[in-house]
């Protein structure tokens, strides 16, 4: 009898600890939304006073970040 309540016992605190778990890893995971999602409509506006598309200011943001990053850096002189 002793047996039985350990083992009810024990498949109860796994159940609770799976449970917590899976509402862990539930709560960590990020929804990544695609790169061909429909734009809000405050991106059409500032895209369309700007005179650019969406993808235009996307392709003029990569290169801005490619251009610095392929600056070198400055080295301290040392004395």
């Amino acid at each position: 009898m002793k047996g039985v309540f350990s083992l009810i016992g024990l498949l109860l605190s796994l159940a609770v600890v799976g449970f917590l778990v899976k509402k862990q890893i539930a709560s960590t995971q990020q929804i990544v939304p695609s790169l061909q999602a429909p734009a809000t409509a405050g991106a059409q506006g500032a895209a369309s006073a700007s005179g650019q598309s969406p993808g235009q200011i996307q392709q003029q943001f990569k290169q801005a970040v490619q251009d610095a990053m392929q600056q070198p850096r400055t080295v301290a002189e040392e004395k």
